[in-house]
C-alpha cells in the first residue's frame, strides 16, 4: 500500500474554533483512520511507526487546499463553525507561508474500543507539537475535508483534499447548520444612527425582507439578515443583480432594494473589523512599539500594508505624490516629468479597487516630521463617520486627479458607491473604511516635532508600558545576560530595571526610561555575551549620558567618573554596578548560568 486516503476530518478532532457550531468541547487530539481489525495492515503501512519515519505536510498543497476552501472560511456556506472567518483564513495562510523549515510532525498510534487512531507522539519536540496543532487541528475544515497520506519508503507526505460528494449532497448542511444571528434589528439601529428619516429606515429594512422572499438565491438562509459578512453578501447578490427580474424589481420599488443593499453592505463592513482607523503606539524607547504594531498588522492585514518612516525632511509630496524628473523614453538625454504616487496614495488606490480587503499604512516615528505639512489637506479626511469612511471629502488636486484618471483607475470599473463618492473625473478624494493608518512615536526623542491638539484628537493613542514584554518573549528575557571581562555575568532585564529605578528616583519622565527592547532581540540572543556587553556600554551609557540623564549626571553617576564619556565607559568596564552614585544591587547570574550549561551537557 503506497497511499492511504479518504480519511475524513471530523469536527470532533479539531480544536474549538474549527468545530461545528452544534458541537461542544475542545476536541480530541487523535484522528480515527480505521478499525482495530485493520491494525496489521495499518501498522505495515506506517512501518510500525519506526523512528526513521518522516511525516511531512507539503507546503504547496496546503496552500492550494486553502485557496479551495477560502470561501468556506469566509462565509461558512456549507456549515457554521464556532470561529472560522476571514481573519482565521489569513492567519492560516500566513502560518503555512512563513513557517521556516519543513512542516514535519511526529506520530504514533492509539487503539481504543476497536478503533485505530493517529495521535501525536509522546516524544515530539516543541516544534513538532506546534505543527501537529496548527496543521492537523487548526487548519482543515471538518466534514468536507479528507486527509491523504502518500508513502515513499520511510517518508510520508500529508495533504488535504475536498470531499466533493459531501458538498454536492449537502448532507452536512441539514445535519449541522445551526441558526445564526439575525442582524435585522442591529441594521435598523445602525441606519437610525446615520440620520436616515424614520420612514426611510423602516422602508430599507422591509425591502430586504421582500427581496429575500422574491428571489430563491438566498434559500440557504432563513432570512437575508443571517448573511453576516460583505463577502458572503456579494456572492449571493452576484446570482441576481444582472437579471432582468432583479432590475424590474428594483425599478418597481423606486430603487430602494439597491439603496438598501448598499447600506447593508456598509453596515456589514463596519462590523468586520473593530480596530481603530487612526492609531498611534507610543511609549519609552525599546518598549516594543514597532514589534507590537507588526504583529497586529500581520494578523489583520495579511500582507496588505506598506511602511514609511517620517523624518524632518519628509513632506506632503513624499507621502501623497509629486512630479519627479525622469529621462524621456525616446531620448535618455532629455528630461521629462512624471507623477510618482506616495505610500498613502498607493494604499488608497488599492483599497478603493479592492473593497473586500483591508489595507494599512504604517508610519514609523510619526512625530519626527512636521505632520501638519505632511498630511496637508488630507488632515480633513481623518474624520471618519459611523461606517469608517471619511465624513468629509476634499477636492482633488490637478496632478492627483490626472494620475487617478489616466493611470491608477484606467480601464478599471469601481463599485458604484465608490464612483459616486469620488465624483466626476475623480474630482473628490476620501479615505474608505478599508484603509487604516497606524503609527509609532516616542515623545522623549530629541528633535521630535510637536503635534497640535486637533491632529491628536483624530487618533487613538495606545501606550506601551516600559515593562510590557510580550508573552512569547517573557521567558526568554529571563535568560538574556551579558558578560564582563572579569567573567561576571548579569541579567540584562534586571540591570535595565535597576537603572530605570534610579532614573525614576530622579523624577525623570517614564518615556525616558529603558524599554526591554532597547537592546534588540537579535543582539540579546547572540552567543557572544561580551559583544552584548559592548552594545550595552555603547548604546545605554551614551543614551544616559547624552540624553535621558544629561541634566542629572552628578546625581546619577558616582563621583569622579562622569567628567567625560570615556571615563564613564572605563568605569563600566571595571564594574557596571558601581558606576552609579548608589551601586546597583543585583546578583550575578554566573553560578546559575553555569549550572544550566552543565545540566545541558
Amino acid at each position: 500500500m503506497k497511499e492511504l486516503g479518504n480519511i475524513n476530518i471530523p469536527s470532533s478532532f479539531l480544536e474549538k474554533d474549527f468545530k461545528l457550531l452544534s458541537e461542544k468541547g475542545n476536541g480530541e487530539a487523535k484522528l480515527y483512520i480505521g478499525k482495530e481489525l485493520d491494525a496489521d495492515k495499518l501498522n505495515s503501512f506506517f512501518n510500525k511507526f519506526s523512528e526513521e519515519n518522516i511525516y511531512e505536510f507539503e507546503r504547496e498543497k496546503l496552500l492550494e487546499y486553502l485557496k479551495y476552501v477560502k470561501l468556506e472560511y469566509i462565509g461558512n456556506f456549507i456549515n457554521t463553525y464556532k470561529n472560522v472567518n476571514i481573519d482565521t483564513y489569513k492567519d492560516r495562510v500566513n502560518f503555512v507561508k512563513d513557517f521556516s523549515g519543513p512542516l514535519r510532525i511526529k506520530l504514533d498510534k492509539k487503539i481504543s474500543k476497536g478503533r485505530y487512531y493517529l495521535s501525536e507522539s509522546s516524544d515530539s519536540s516543541e516544534t513538532e507539537k506546534t505543527l501537529y496543532r496548527e496543521l492537523f487541528r487548526r487548519l482543515p475544515i471538518p466534514k468536507i475535508t479528507n486527509l491523504y497520506i502518500e508513502k515513499d519508503g520511510n517518508h510520508f507526505w500529508f495533504s488535504y483534499k475536498i470531499n466533493e460528494d459531501v458538498i454536492l449532497n449537502g448532507s452536512s448542511i441539514s445535519e449541522n447548520r445551526m441558526p445564526v444571528k439575525n442582524l435585522m434589528e442591529e441594521y435598523r439601529v445602525w441606519l437610525a444612527s446615520r440620520n436616515f428619516a424614520k420612514e426611510t429606515v423602516s422602508n430599507y429594512v422591509k425591502i430586504l425582507n421582500k427581496l429575500y422572499k422574491q428571489f430563491g438565491a438566498f434559500k440557504d438562509f432563513s432570512s437575508i439578515y443571517e448573511i453576516n459578512t460583505p463577502q458572503q453578501l456579494k456572492v449571493y447578490l452576484e446570482k441576481i443583480e444582472d437579471s432582468d427580474e432583479y432590475n424590474i424589481f428594483n425599478k418597481d420599488n423606486n430603487r430602494q432594494p439597491s439603496s438598501s443593499i448598499k447600506q447593508y453592505t456598509e453596515f456589514l463592513k463596519s462590523k468586520a473589523i473593530s480596530l481603530p482607523y487612526q492609531r498611534i503606539f507610543f511609549g519609552a524607547p525599546g518598549t516594543g512599539k514597532s514589534y507590537k504594531l507588526n504583529q497586529e498588522a500581520e494578523k489583520h492585514f495579511a500582507g496588505h500594508y506598506a511602511r514609511v518612516t517620517f523624518h524632518p525632511n519628509y513632506m506632503y509630496g513624499n507621502f501623497v505624490g509629486q512630479y519627479k524628473p525622469y529621462p524621456a523614453e525616446d531620448n535618455p538625454e532629455k528630461i521629462t516629468y512624471r507623477f510618482v504616487p506616495g505610500v498613502l496614495l498607493n494604499q488608497l488606490v488599492e483599497a478603493l479597487k479592492n473593497s473586500e480587503e483591508n489595507y494599512l499604512v504604517i508610519i514609523e516615528e510619526i512625530n519626527r516630521a512636521n505632520v501638519a505639512a505632511v498630511f496637508g489637506d488630507l488632515f480633513q479626511l481623518l474624520d471618519r463617520d459611523g461606517t469608517g469612511n471619511s465624513e468629509y471629502s476634499i477636492s482633488t488636486t490637478k496632478e492627483v486627479q490626472d494620475y487617478l484618471r489616466n493611470e491608477a483607475f484606467k480601464d478599471i470599473s469601481l463599485e458604484l458607491n465608490v464612483e459616486e463618492r469620488l465624483g466626476d473625473e475623480f474630482s473628490n478624494l476620501y479615505l474608505p473604511n478599508n484603509l487604516f493608518i497606524w503609527a509609532t512615536m516616542n515623545s522623549a526623542d530629541q528633535g521630535v516635532m510637536p503635534m497640535d491638539t486637533a491632529f491628536k484628537r483624530r487618533w487613538e493613542f495606545e501606550y506601551t508600558s516600559v515593562n510590557e514584554i510580550s508573552e512569547s518573549d517573557r521567558g526568554r528575557f529571563e535568560s538574556y545576560y551579558f558578560e564582563m571581562s572579569s567573567g561576571a555575568k548579569y541579567s540584562w532585564n534586571e540591570y535595565r530595571e535597576a537603572v530605570n529605578a534610579k532614573l525614576s528616583k530622579l523624577n525623570i519622565a517614564e518615556d525616558k526610561l529603558l524599554g526591554p527592547y532597547f537592546i534588540t532581540k537579535s543582539i540579546l540572543e547572540s552567543d557572544d555575551k561580551k559583544h552584548i556587553t559592548a552594545v550595552i556600554k555603547n548604546k545605554v551609557l551614551m543614551y544616559l549620558y547624552e540624553d535621558a540623564a544629561k541634566a542629572y549626571r552628578g546625581k546619577l553617576f558616582a563621583e569622579g567618573i562622569y567628567g567625560t564619556y570615556s571615563q564613564l565607559c572605563k568605569a563600566f568596564d571595571n564594574n557596571p554596578l558601581t558606576i552609579f552614585a548608589e551601586a546597583i544591587d543585583i546578583d550575578a547570574v554566573e553560578s546559575k548560568v553555569s549550572r544550566e550549561e552543565k545540566d545541558g551537557d
